[in-house]
């Protein structure tokens, strides 16, 4: 599942093949419209002969800004979203949603296997809006501050995008076993230490995927498409933990499978 490491390549990635040409044809899938208000003829008729300015990003959300468009295309890439560049005019990408034609030869592909991804076409200044700030971007000592109301168990509380951007699952987990935080714990009892530990954390694991994954072919793994997990704890329920040799277990927090090392993320002082 793409979280903001992965939305952060894929910016990386695409920049260099929108910043060179001017679209030239939209085409979209055969398959239910890109979103309830958003069609491919609004696109063709917005997009073509217009060059993408920049490719900006918030959490695991992305913006794209074409010259003299007076709307902002935004996407969210859900679980299996991603990007392809293509041959113009080549054959149908598998899942393909969206296909931008490039003047260049070249032509930028979204295509989504289980169409939970997003696409929006907003006015510029309302891309990012309902988001906090971007995790990789909000300064360690900052988190305790956006967190310190928050009920919730840590867990839940560091998959509110409102508070702030990007956190998803894995790396909520992978943040909270290096913190040696319980993902039961209570936000509001985290001290500002804590959460400046446990923020370090979440950003130098964000920092090792986007150093590990800058190159080659970027895999998720909810699309089973490897057998590579190159997590501490997230995936791995049953494992040893690499830390302590405790076995790793897997909990449900917030509808979402949680995993932590029982012996490195000691269960004393969570609240239920």
């Amino acid at each position: 599942m793409p979280e903001l490491p992965e939305v952060e390549i894929w910016r990386r990635r695409i920049w260099p093949t929108l910043s060179t040409a001017t679209v030239i044809d939209v085409h979209g899938s055969s398959g239910p419209p890109l979103a309830p208000d958003l069609s491919i003829s609004d696109l063709r008729g917005a997009l073509i002969g217009r060059q993408c300015m920049r490719v900006d990003r918030r959490g695991k959300r992305l913006a794209l800004q074409f010259t003299e468009a007076e709307r902002t295309l935004v996407i969210q890439l859900g679980m299996t979203g991603r990007f392809h560049v293509e041959s113009s005019h080549g054959p149908e990408v598998r899942f393909e949603r969206l296909r931008l034609e490039l003047s260049h030869g070249a032509a930028l592909v979204y295509a989504d296997a289980r169409r939970i991804g997003r696409l929006s076409w907003v006015p510029h200044g309302e891309a990012f809006q309902g988001l906090g700030a971007d995790a990789l971007a909000t300064e360690s000592d900052e988190w305790s501050k956006r967190f310190t109301e928050s009920r919730s168990p840590i867990k839940v509380a560091l998959l509110d995008q409102e508070r702030v951007a990007g956190v998803g699952n894995i790396y909520a987990c992978e943040g909270l076993h290096a913190a040696g935080i319980h993902p039961k714990r209570a936000a509001r009892t985290l001290t500002p230490a804590e959460w400046t530990h446990l923020a370090r954390a979440i950003q130098a694991s964000m920092q090792q995927t986007l150093s590990r994954d800058g190159a080659g072919s970027l895999l998720y793994l909810s699309a089973k498409e490897t057998n590579v997990n190159p997590f501490v704890v997230y995936g791995r329920a049953g494992e040893p933990c690499p830390t302590c040799g405790v076995t790793i277990c897997r909990d449900i927090l917030g509808g979402r499978g949680t995993f932590f090392c029982p012996a490195c993320q000691p269960e004393a002082g969570t609240v239920a």
